[in-house]
């Protein structure tokens, strides 16, 4: 709204929405078992797969999978050009700098142009770090094995994210989606009655707009998204309606329209 300060903003982007509990839970819990099992394993780089499962994590385990086997591909592409071009150039630094450039590009493009744009930051930031490696000129098979480690890194947290992912499914996506629904129809329903009513304090009315223009930010995405399981799946639907897409779309474009 305008004339409020970026407190007052702040405060607004940390009220509760629907699903974000359990994606809160989802990422704590994945960060906890990928954080147990590197300090077990005495895995190097956590940092790398703590940063991994805010990307990877999904409520849809399907959408993980798929989001964790690309990231993992990334990775690996990115350390091959490292080592690739380290062999060919005899580790000369002119080419390390063109090569990081030159990849930087590469990655912004990623994000920019393809559907999964969070590739782009962990294939550029791999790179960095796989290049950079080279700058401290230890002995090669030392730095090949940081790679690998890297990987490896890599490699637990994406595990880790797609469990958890797995875990939260085992509810029904059917009954999930009822109630994101549910959730919509009641704020309009809140904000169409503060409206109304002649009674109603500034405070109620704002309160009620907020609550829908938070819903109208976070759109239909996570709907559709647990709507595909249920189709791809032939999952049951409960109560929901055949025409549930369709009542998907239309319930954001009113959500929007009465923010």
């Amino acid at each position: 709204m305008p004339g409020q300060g970026w407190l007052e903003d702040w405060r607004e982007d940390l009220q509760a929405r629907p699903g974000r509990v359990e994606s809160s839970l989802r990422i704590v819990l994945a960060t906890t078992v990928a954080l147990v099992a590197m300090m077990v394993l005495q895995v190097p780089n956590i940092a790398f797969a703590l940063y991994v499962i805010l990307i990877v994590s999904n409520e849809n385990p399907a959408i993980s999978v798929r989001t964790g086997a690309a990231s993992l591909i990334a990775v690996a592409f990115a350390l091959s050009i490292s080592l690739v071009v380290v062999i060919v150039t005899d580790n000369n630094p002119f080419a390390r700098l063109a090569t990081l450039a030159a990849m930087t590009f590469f990655a912004g493009m990623i994000t920019v142009a393809t559907s999964v744009p969070a590739l782009g930051p962990i294939f550029g930031l791999v790179v960095g770090v796989a290049v950079h490696l080279w700058e401290s000129h230890a002995p090669p098979d030392k730095i090949v094995k940081a790679n690998l480690w890297l990987l490896a890194a890599f490699a637990t947290g994406i595990a880790a994210a797609v469990a958890v992912s797995y875990l939260f499914s085992m509810r029904s996506p059917a009954r999930r989606l009822a109630g994101q629904l549910r959730t919509r129809y009641g704020a309009l329903a809140v904000m169409f009655g503060a409206y109304a009513d002649r009674n109603a304090t500034e405070h109620q009315r704002r309160t009620a707009a907020q609550a829908v223009s938070r819903l109208a930010a976070e759109g239909h995405r996570g709907m559709l998204e647990l709507h595909r399981p249920i189709v791809d799946r032939n999952l049951p639907r409960g109560d929901l309606p055949t025409s549930i897409q369709q009542q998907i779309i239309g319930i954001d474009e009113l959500i929007h329209d009465s923010a």
